[in-house]
């Protein structure tokens, strides 16, 4: 049956050895990519959260941000959120960038997207991730990328082709759907270079009885468990 762990999760057991040893091993280099898939409530942020618990814990500096559906449009929006790029940032190599990203939204559309100020983003984003992987080991952390702009998805591919010599652990959640042909195909491709994919499925009935002993401190009766049982197995 899935026990409680100490951080709360209940039938992640094999999950949660994964994000450890991730974790552990992105000290020594190289970087690496983890992938955690999941459908809304299945347990991705509990699981996010328990590995930027068992990073901080080694040491390693810990970047998160999180995408929104009406943030969509917005360039490198999720990046920009982990990464603090904004014009009033207190450091100056994040000020700058964040400059960058404002005059980019201020400027008039352009076919293409303007894609010479987009690459100059990146690359000044990849001097700022080399710069602190050479401090310390990096967690990024990138949260509903189902929600994430074309701008972002091309930062994230940067990432993992331009970075892979440094102590850098990249990893992102996301929905199973809604995905864009440009998502899929970055998953099949940072997949293909040796990404590890976690897909959250649902819950067991003994490990729903073992969440709700762990909620209630006490056993579900049957009734309850018969409510809990229309949850299908997911945990929220």
């Amino acid at each position: 049956m899935g026990e409680p762990l100490a951080d709360g999760l209940v039938g992640r057991d094999r999950e949660l050895a994964m994000v450890r040893g991730m974790v552990r091993d992105v000290r020594a280099g190289p970087a690496a990519v983890l992938l955690m898939e999941g459908e809304a409530g299945i347990g991705k942020s509990r699981l996010v959260q328990s590995l930027i618990g068992a990073a901080q814990a080694t040491g390693a500096v810990v970047f998160r941000g999180e995408a929104h559906p009406f943030e969509r449009a917005q360039p490198f929006g999720v990046v920009a959120d982990a990464l603090g790029l904004w014009r009033r940032s207190p450091d100056p190599r994040r000020a700058m960038i964040g400059g960058l990203l404002a005059g980019g939204a201020e400027r008039p559309p352009v076919a293409g997207g303007a894609p010479d100020l987009r690459y100059q983003i990146v690359e000044e984003i990849l001097d700022l991730l080399e710069a602190s992987c050479a401090e310390h080991p990096v967690v990024l952390v990138l949260e509903d990328v189902h929600w994430a702009d074309d701008s972002t998805l091309l930062a994230f591919r940067s990432m993992v082709r331009r970075l892979a010599h440094v102590p850098l652990l990249l990893v992102a959640s996301l929905r199973p759907a809604p995905r864009s042909a440009e998502l899929d195909q970055l998953l099949n491709d940072v997949v293909d270079a040796g990404a590890r994919v976690i897909r959250l499925g649902a819950l067991a009935p003994d490990e729903v009885r073992a969440l709700a002993c762990a909620e209630l401190g006490t056993a579900p009766g049957p009734e309850l468990m018969a409510v809990l049982a229309k949850a299908g197995g997911n945990p929220l």
